[in-house]
């Protein structure tokens, strides 16, 4: 029995600033935690003591615990952290499926339960508070050599880009929770180097990163992130509760671009306190930009800290910004901050511009917070500039092109572009203004190189990249509703990537090249189209909802390339969904395969990893319109192939989430409706859960005493589990002239059907037409 044990309940997050100290003392301090050094006063002799914090159970069996200097705030000494080094066990199991699955992806097993001997750890008072309330003796010291071990797991966090802990660490000293702040280095016995940090002011309050090492690239990847409130299999708390302390509320920049691509500015945020105090917040800025001072409405300098990071080739600034008031900000306050800062966020190569504008140039705080911007650049006027937003005013000084833009509607977003653009204007009486711009020059340029590679060049192709627009935004009004601003303006950027903003469209140069014969260029550009109302105006909470982004705006691409594809070539949409469907099953693991199956829709970003590459696109893009495209099966008429629910089950998603962020669990709700049962079941399986069904699917004929037909069908549902189920429609080929489709609930393994009354014998019965689940067919 262990004689003592130290176990933190899940309780709500209240925080209350517990001290009074100005910035000067606050930054002392941080530099304190930041370079941390062992107090070889403190060093106790610990046996049998266990802390269990939240999923992480730690065994100090036996040996020795320093505690580091103290840091000394509002005249008062707070211990922050301590080194141990002796036995102990560390045991860490995620509460939820997802996350462990997740881990077993990374070492192989759902838990770790290993042994470790020595460990580095970050805390909150209350855990300082429990150690010595045990009354361990105190042991005579500790040696030179452990001393450099304890420095050299320090210097391990900041070595793999994780110096926000400090920050944090001070955040919870002064701002104390009835839950404990933690951050555990540790490597475990025949275990790569994990850190595990619960920090309470993060959405997600735990994380865990595992080491990851191959020649010349080492750092910290993150293998598990859940909020403490997301502990049961329906992930109903999933998201967590948002602890963002202050709200943008606009941004006021002033900029110039000069011909290197070197970005000057001024960025006034306006924002309001959340919280009921707040003396240090985070912002985040891109590496390239430098600060060169930060200062409030008075013109007060406010102090900050940035991170100095560096590389075998650079040195480069973190993308946290740690801000540190002069007193505790209250509940309710508008506050301004001033960005003065700079930096190369424009290449140039071939005389064009490479924009690097898609996030961060402007400082950022929270997740896709919407806000309203107000914009003045000063350009070379021999480039053309455009913004996202509507362009208040333009003019010129000598060389010097002044243009302003502003945004009403507050958006997570925005951008610019800049280079020898020209614009071509289409204007037709059912659609807002479209505004093109692309360089004719680079791409004869281009043209004439891959001519000479026997790559075909497209002519005139501002107007194919016009007709996609065009089209799409025709599609979509008809579907979701109202395209939701004045024009928009469709941009070449020399990436491969799109992207979108409010009115506003970057489109990779590989698409202005020609347009491809099986239909990816069409599907690219009505994507990025689609962003205007997935995405744009109906946000997504967190990167748990994304897919109501990516895949709604994948799935509505592949609605237009059905709607423009010709009545001849109809399968080519069948044959996207077939090529996705192979993908997707293309990363299953098999007995005899490599890699690892991919992780479920609801992962977001984090289905990408070292284990499991590329499967960003491929889950939350291929996957989640997967998901799309299953429920429009289970919502057509099975008679008519009238589609009106499932548009309008689209349409009223979108009016009632336009200008607001969604979750997953509000599209179920619509869902629900328009299918008129629960879909717990769907969404479990599909968004939380990654399993993909084969169906074995065989069938016979009989004749009833009337002389009619009975098909006796057997469906066997492999490779899932057995609580596995799905609505499945079944084509009946009277002749080749006749079709009838029934529709079938199937909710266990080995699912055998009747169909009587049948006055012919089919020509066949054909399991999951047009690709209606994601699934593969064995008949």
């Amino acid at each position: 029995m262990y004689k003592y044990i130290i176990t933190f309940c899940v309780v709500l997050l209240f925080s209350v600033s517990a001290f009074s100290a100005d910035d000067t003392e606050l930054s002392k301090a941080f530099s304190d935690i930041y370079h941390c050094e062992v107090d070889t006063s403190t060093t106790l002799d610990i046996t049998d003591f266990i802390l269990e914090h939240n999923s992480l159970i730690i065994n100090f069996k036996s040996g020795q615990l320093s505690f580091f200097k103290p840091v000394t705030i509002d005249s008062t000494q707070i211990y922050f952290g301590a080194y141990y080094r002796g036995e102990g066990n560390i045991f860490f199991k995620p509460p939820v499926m997802m996350e462990q699955d997740q881990l077993k992806r990374f070492i192989g097993r759902d838990s770790i339960d290993s042994k470790f001997s020595e460990i580095f750890l970050l805390f909150s008072q209350e855990i300082y508070e429990k150690i010595v309330g045990a009354q361990f003796p105190h042991a005579a010291g500790i040696s030179k050599g452990d001393l450099r071990k304890a420095k050299k797991l320090r210097e391990s966090m900041i070595k793999y880009d994780h110096n926000s802990y400090f920050f944090w660490t001070l955040k919870n000293l002064i701002n104390p929770t009835p839950y404990p702040y933690l951050v555990v280095n540790v490597q475990p016995q025949n275990h790569d180097r994990y850190y595990y940090c619960y920090n309470p002011f993060e959405r997600e309050e735990i994380q865990l990163y595992k080491g990851y090492w191959e020649p010349g690239n080492t750092f910290m990847e993150l293998v598990n992130s859940y909020s403490q409130y997301n502990i049961d299999e329906q992930y109903i708390n999933i998201n967590g509760r948002s602890k963002e302390q202050l709200q943008i509320k606009h941004y006021d920049i002033e900029a110039s671009i000069d011909r290197k691509g070197i970005y000057r500015g001024e960025t006034k945020v306006t924002f309001n306190v959340t919280t009921q105090s707040l003396q240090l917040v985070e912002f985040n800025l891109n590496p390239e930009l430098k600060i060169n001072s930060i200062t409030d409405s008075t013109g007060s300098e406010v102090e900050f800290i940035r991170y100095e990071l560096k590389t075998t080739f650079k040195k480069y600034d973190s993308y946290e910004v740690g801000i540190i008031f002069d007193r505790p900000l209250m509940y309710g306050e508008t506050v301004t901050l001033n960005f003065n800062y700079e930096g190369e966020i424009v290449d140039r190569e071939l005389g064009e511009y490479f924009v690097q504008a898609g996030a961060h140039w402007y400082p950022r705080y929270g997740y896709r917070q919407l806000a309203t911007f107000d914009m003045t650049f000063k350009t070379d006027n021999d480039f053309t500039f455009i913004a996202t937003g509507v362009k208040t005013e333009e003019r010129n000084i000598k060389d010097t092109l002044i243009t302003s833009w502003k945004v009403t509607s507050p958006a997570a977003n925005i951008s610019f572009n800049i280079g020898f653009l020209k614009k071509y204007l289409y204007e037709e009486s059912d659609l807002v203004p479209i505004e093109v711009y692309y360089s004719k020059d680079i791409h004869n340029s281009i043209a004439n190189y891959l001519g000479s590679k026997l790559i075909a060049v497209g002519k005139n192709m501002q107007n194919q990249i016009a007709e996609d627009v065009k089209n799409s935004i025709r599609v979509y009004q008809h579907i979701f509703g109202p395209y939701p601003y004045e024009n928009l303006v469709v941009s070449e950027i020399l990436y491969r990537h799109g992207e979108a903003f409010p009115g506003f469209l970057h489109l990779g140069f590989s698409t202005w090249i020609n347009t491809d014969p099986w239909g990816s260029d069409n599907i690219f550009r009505a994507h990025e189209v689609a962003h205007q109302w997935w995405g744009v105006q109906v946000g997504y909470e967190t990167y748990h909802d994304q897919w109501l982004s990516e895949g709604f705006a994948t799935y509505s691409s592949l609605m237009y390339y059905q709607a423009i594809t010709t009545k001849k070539n109809k399968k080519k949409f069948l044959n996207k969904l077939k090529e996705y469907r192979n993908d997707i099953f293309s990363v299953r693991k098999y007995f005899l395969g490599s890699g690892e199956e991919s992780g479920p829709i609801a992962l977001g970003y984090r289905t990408a990893s070292t284990k499991t590459e590329g499967d960003y696109g491929l889950i939350i893009y291929k996957k989640g319109a997967f998901v799309l495209h299953m429920l429009r099966n289970m919502l057509i008429d099975l008679k008519t192939m009238n589609e009106n629910r499932f548009n309008n089950m689209l349409k009223e998603f979108y009016s009632k989430y336009r200008g607001k962020k969604a979750t997953t669990a509000n599209f179920q709700l619509i869902a629900e409706k328009y299918v008129g049962t629960k879909l717990d079941w769907f969404f479990n399986q599909w968004i939380y859960r990654n399993e993909l069904p084969t169906y074995e699917f065989s069938y016979s004929y009989e004749k009833d005493a009337s002389g009619n037909y009975i098909a006796k069908g057997k469906i066997i549902t492999k490779n899932v589990s057995d609580d596995f189920k799905m609505y499945l429609p079944l084509e009946i080929v009277i002749d080749d002239k006749s079709k009838a489709y029934v529709r079938l609930f199937v909710d266990k393994p080995v699912y055998e059907f009747d169909l009587p009354g049948l006055p012919k014998k089919p020509k066949k019965i054909r399991l999951n037409p047009f690709e209606s689940v994601l699934a593969k067919i064995e008949q």
